[in-house]
């Protein structure tokens, strides 16, 4: 086969690259043979070369001279190889640049350390040369290699076991476990798949070997006897359920000196502790000089990182879809906080800011409360007062979104808002006017449960200066604070139902900026006030109704502006001019009867 002569050119690129030096390889033997395997037989050719060093490379004979190199054993027949030679005294072959082959000496055996005395060993140590080890011959008895070397075997040229390791006894019955058994009855040979023989182990003696013990371990066998069951046999062996732990065993065959022995030095086939434990092993079972330990070790450990790792993942994954949670959570609580409080104070809120309280010298408030709502309260149940509340103030949020005011708090049937607060703005007084003409109409959409009728609200307006700020930590509320606000709230006490009562100064801030039209009530006791004039707010004639309550008018049925419909429910007694003022009020909206110049009863 060709493939055997790739090496040649390898090697020689390797020497000349990396050792600098010139080679000549030449063959010395070829052997062809058939190897039996597991999955069949093989086809196998053996190729032996010789490797004879060259000069190194840009030096000169003259300057280097001859070259002497040892490169190995001496070449032999393959299969007999080094069997006449122990393994301390194997010839070695010296090449020269000639070509000259000569076999040299075995190396000297090293002679017995004689033992010093205390006295005199300072001075003898340097006395010790390699002469001393002359004639030493190294052995050691079978009880010692035993508990060295707890799982190695050795067999004879039939497969039989000649010698064992302590330690088999753990995994291995004690009626198999003797010497003359054969191997084939213990083990079944797991790597590399050659049949379990002598001659296919010396064909592939430098291979690594992995032997499996048939058997169940020797700690199940002893617990189904303690149980009363049939103890495992080898016949139904195989039929064992997955539950079965067969120990293998991992390590080198070395063919001994006498050439009739194979010694398999191995030790557990094991990767993890866990797998130690599925054994009834225990870290300390591995010799010692065996690197099985450093490996379970090392394995162990980058188990416990890769499981490390794993758990950091999950609490990653688990962190990142907490803190998507958090971060939606976190939006719904801006957005509430944003309806309960300004943009602007939320916003300051928000991003930690302290939002200190301020005083705004022109605004607006407006109080709105359902008259009859104390004598519905009896007659209904608790959920239709709350529905009842909802659709009202619904309707009335969206009128206050539509204006751009701002909408303070909700008390009961009471409902307050603001104009110029928190953003000061100079029609704060024509929003709120325009709010109020919205929410008598909406309100009477609205079903009184006990009349059957539309509800009838009443609104209080004043302007003045005020104090706002916000109060609370955990339930931050945007409170207003100044006479303006008690001044309102004694325009909604003291108003009939179904009308907009104002003050003289909201009179006059609504029209800096707006085009209203008032009547005139007369001077009003108000409490802790005295005597005030106020008014009563009828219609704008910048917009009409439909534009205020953003509604499309039924051509069909209602008016112009709307404000025919409105006007017509409401009423006015207790006013100081009575059924004149009443009067009035339906004259107003007759052209041929209305005088838009009148002072004395209307202000336009």
């Amino acid at each position: 086969m060709q493939i055997a002569f790739i090496p040649f050119g390898v090697i020689r690129e390797v020497a000349r690259r990396v050792f600098d030096i010139e080679i000549g390889i030449s063959v010395s033997g070829r052997t062809q043979r058939t190897i039996q395997m597991a999955a069949g037989d093989r086809f196998e050719e053996h190729v032996i070369f010789v490797i004879r060093v060259g000069q190194t490379i840009g030096a000169t004979l003259s300057e280097k001279g001859p070259t002497e190199r040892l490169v190995g054993p001496k070449p032999t027949e393959y299969g007999t190889g080094m069997q006449n030679h122990p393994p301390s005294a194997a010839p070695l072959l010296m090449v020269t640049d000639n070509g000259v082959e000569c076999e040299l000496d075995p190396p000297l055996s090293p002679q017995p350390v004689q033992k010093l005395d205390n006295k005199s060993s300072d001075s003898s140590l340097s006395l010790i040369d390699q002469n001393l080890y002359e004639g030493w011959d190294l052995r050691i008895n079978k009880a010692d290699m035993a508990a060295l070397l707890p799982y190695h075997i050795v067999m004879d040229r039939d497969c039989r076991l000649v010698e064992f390791g302590k330690a088999l006894f753990n995994h291995v019955s004690h009626e198999l476990l003797q010497i003359g058994t054969p191997l084939v009855r213990i083990f079944d040979i797991y790597r590399p798949q050659i049949p379990l023989d002598f001659e296919s182990i010396s064909n592939f003696i430098n291979a690594v070997f992995v032997l499996q013990v048939r058997t169940s371990p020797l700690s199940m066998q002893q617990n189904n006897q303690r149980q009363g069951e049939k103890p495992i046999s080898e016949e139904n062996e195989t039929e064992m359920t997955v539950h079965s732990h067969h120990l293998k065993l991992k390590g080198q065959m070395m063919l001994l000196s006498s050439g009739n022995e194979l010694l398999y030095l191995c030790s557990p086939y094991v990767t993890s502790i866990p797998e130690l434990l599925n054994y009834g092993l225990r870290l300390s079972a591995i010799p010692l000089h065996d690197v099985t330990r450093d490996l379970i070790l090392l394995n162990q450990q980058r188990l416990s990182d890769v499981e490390a790792n794993l758990q950091l993942e999950a609490n990653n994954e688990q962190l990142e879809f907490l803190a998507r949670d958090l971060e939606t959570e976190k939006a719904k609580s801006d957005t509430l906080l944003r309806e309960m409080l300004p943009q602007t104070v939320a916003t300051a809120l928000i991003n930690g800011q302290s939002v200190a309280a301020r005083e705004y010298p022109e605004s607006t408030v407006m109080f709105c409360d359902v008259p009859a709502f104390q004598s519905i309260v009896p007659f209904c149940q608790p959920m239709g007062i709350v529905r009842l509340l909802n659709d009202l103030f619904t309707k009335f949020d969206r009128l206050v979104t539509l204006h751009n005011v701002y909408k303070v708090e909700t008390i009961g049937d009471s409902f307050m808002t603001v104009g110029g607060v928190p953003e000061a703005i100079k029609d704060h007084c024509e929003r709120i006017s325009l709010l109020a003409i919205g929410m008598i109409w909406e309100a009477r959409s609205v079903i009184d449960p006990i009349s059957k009728r539309g509800l009838k609200v009443r609104c209080g307006l004043h302007s003045g200066n005020i104090v706002a700020g916000v109060v609370g930590v955990k339930m931050p509320r945007f409170c207003l604070f100044g006479d303006t606000v008690n001044t309102a709230s004694r325009m909604l006490s003291h108003s009939p139902q179904g009308l907009i009562h104002c003050s003289e100064t909201a009179l006059r801030s609504a029209q800096r900026t707006g085009r209203f039209e008032f009547i005139c009530r007369g001077n009003v006791q108000i409490k802790g006030k005295g005597p005030m004039r106020t008014f009563f707010l009828l219609r704008s004639f910048k917009k009409s109704l439909w534009e205020i309550v953003e509604r499309e008018r039924d051509e069909s049925t209602n008016s112009i502006d709307g404000y025919e419909e409105l006007t017509a429910q409401m009423e006015l007694k207790g006013t100081k001019q009575g059924e004149g003022v009443a009067k009035m009020i339906e004259g107003l909206f007759d052209d041929r009867r209305m005088d838009r110049r009148s002072t004395t009863c209307a202000m336009m």
